[in-house]
């Protein structure tokens, strides 16, 4: 009977573990009449530093599919407690979204996704859920 109880708590923990290998954030849409930049931020909130993947930092516009990215802070390092790091496109006339898988689970990270002008001013703010 221990022996199935151990087996059990076993299988239990490893699923566990497994299953918080990355989580994801996504934003609602964001609405773009072509304004400079879509930026995609990505904050630590946890308490230990993390390796985020620009790569893995997506936005997409409506029509056009994923944008390319024209600048990056997210490959610099690790992200520290409290850090943020920002992924930029060029904004699109229309709807727009971002997305991030991130190490670990997402409860660990928030995050937006803003469309700026050209003087870098936030003119649209949705949260990555």
């Amino acid at each position: 009977m221990n022996f199935r109880r151990s087996v059990v708590t076993l299988a239990i923990l490893l699923g566990t573990t497994t299953a918080a290998d990355a989580g994801s954030l996504a934003s609602g849409p964001a609405y773009s009449n072509g304004q400079s930049f879509a930026d995609c931020l990505i904050r630590n909130v946890g308490t230990a530093p993390v390796s985020v993947l620009w790569s893995n930092i997506v936005i997409y516009g409506d029509g056009v599919g994923i944008l390319p990215i024209t600048n990056q802070s997210c490959s610099v390092g690790p992200l520290a407690p409290g850090a943020l790091c920002v992924v930029r496109a060029n904004a699109v006339p229309g709807a727009m979204s971002c997305s991030a898988t991130v190490p670990g689970v997402a409860s660990k990270f928030r995050g937006s996704f803003e469309i700026r002008d050209a003087s870098d001013h936030t003119l649209v703010h949705e949260a990555l859920r």
